[in-house]
């Protein structure tokens, strides 16, 4: 899946570039050709713009005979700055669904760029990875490909209607980006994708239908519309989730502004993440999730301090007997398994702003109303209100799900309790119920520490 992510990622980031960062009155007779030439240009000599970007994403994926339905969007403000570097700065959350669960991130990234040196800083839920990367070929490849889609003649067509936005008519231009087009993409971020190795997909009936809005007195874009559907559909071809339908894939950039900026700098704290040695320039990285892994030291010790940074409570875990971790992140997640009765445990500490327990009822009611959407995989499907259980000094809320799976029955956990300025949340799936006893064997274990 990592290969997926990055393909796509890859594209998303592609087609940013050529439309928002590659990037006077007029007769109404000019052509379409003519209007977007002028909207490049006029982009091209802009010190700075900003904007909103949306993405959403709809797709089932196909593995091991099974299908998943999973959403995703993205909410990001843009904005840069051409300056001595030239600053770009990225935030907002990211939003994905599936099996009935829904996880948020922040995201937030900054890049600059002088002398054909970029540096990235980019942060996930505040935990900050930095990079460098010295070669400007991508970047100039870029261009070039921008340059050729948005100046490429006969390509566009004016509607005969325009469409008002923020009380000011605009030109509305379509053109589609054919397969070979496509295909020059990702040809031309051949070096970005060195590490995926040959992508192994044909380009050739692929389609993405681009518009593009523009405000008739400045012929500057206010809006950009990319429909990526049958990209993502097919780079799925080859790939252990073939089979894998994108029915949305919709890009959305608006309240594109121009010449608002009279300057961007990137945070102090920000700039401290790049001290660290990042050896050769290139792609290196300091830190992230990839490398963020605990789980071996936190079995060496039998236990794990939960911590999120954007709450000050910490939740010291120690491992119940016969647990162990497979996976442990300073993000606020612990997950522990035991082989005996299959039992696998996931611990996630929240700011209790933003997740509360009706967000925990919420996810085990649509897991619940998922699976009962599949009777051939899943039957004699219950779920309980919400319960309270004293647990020591800890009355901790839970909702018990309990279904069959062929011949195999299974019960979930789904349980929570306010630490502090953080929201604990321990859910437990395992193949048979020793009741509601099993919430003690992980609550007796956990201890919040003072800050």
């Amino acid at each position: 899946m990592k290969a997926i992510k990055a393909r796509g990622l890859f594209i998303v980031l592609a087609l940013m570039m050529i439309l928002g960062l590659s990037a006077c009155s007029k007769e109404n007779d000019m052509t379409a050709d003519e209007i977007v030439t002028a909207a490049y240009d006029n982009v091209q000599a802009a010190k700075s713009n900003t904007g909103d970007m949306l993405m959403e994403m709809d797709m089932t994926i196909a593995a091991e005979g099974m299908s998943l339905q999973m959403t995703m969007s993205m909410d990001m403000f843009i904005e840069s700055y051409v300056g001595d570097p030239a600053i770009a700065h990225v935030k907002g959350n990211m939003k994905i669904s599936a099996m009935g669960q829904e996880q948020t991130q922040e995201m937030e990234v900054y890049t600059s760029t002088e002398n054909d040196l970029t540096k990235t800083f980019s942060s996930t839920d505040g935990v900050w990875t930095y990079s460098e990367d010295s070669d400007s070929s991508s970047a100039a490849s870029m261009a070039q490909l921008g340059e050729a889609i948005f100046k490429t003649q006969g390509a566009w067509t004016l509607e005969n209607a325009k469409v008002k936005i923020n009380d000011k008519e605009n030109y509305v231009l379509k053109t589609t980006i054919k397969g070979d087009q496509i295909g020059e993409l990702m040809d031309l971020g051949e070096q970005m994708l060195d590490s995926l190795g040959d992508t192994g997909v044909d380009f050739s009936g692929m389609e993405i239908p681009v518009e593009i809005y523009v405000e008739p007195e400045s012929l500057l874009p206010t809006k950009m519309v990319v429909d990526m559907s049958s990209v993502f559909t097919n780079l799925f071809e080859g790939t252990e989730a073939e089979g894998t339908e994108v029915s949305v894939f919709r890009i959305v950039m608006e309240n594109l502004k121009y010449n608002t900026l009279d300057s961007l700098e990137i945070p102090e704290d920000v700039l401290a993440y790049a001290s660290e040695d990042v050896g050769n320039a290139g792609g290196a990285e300091t830190t992230g999730y990839e490398a963020a892994d605990d789980s071996d030291s936190a079995n060496a010790a039998g236990k794990y301090v939960l911590a999120n940074n954007n709450v000050t409570s910490k939740i010291q875990v120690v491992f119940p007997e016969g647990f162990t971790s497979y996976y442990a992140a300073p993000d606020g997640w612990l997950s522990l398994s035991q082989d005996v009765g299959n039992v696998e445990a996931s611990l996630c500490l929240y700011d209790s702003e933003y997740h509360t327990l009706d967000d925990m009822k919420e996810s085990a009611i649509s897991w619940a109303d998922y699976i009962k959407e599949d009777p051939d995989n899943f039957q004699d499907i219950q779920i309980s209100d919400i319960q309270t259980r004293q647990i020591g000094d800890k009355e901790v809320s839970y909702i018990v799900l309990s279904f069959m799976r062929g011949d195999y029955s299974y019960v979930e956990y789904y349980s929570g309790i306010v630490i502090g300025d953080a929201f604990l949340s321990i859910e437990i799936t395992m193949e048979t119920d020793p009741g509601a006893g099993i919430l003690d064997t992980f609550y007796n274990n956990i201890s919040p520490l003072s800050v």
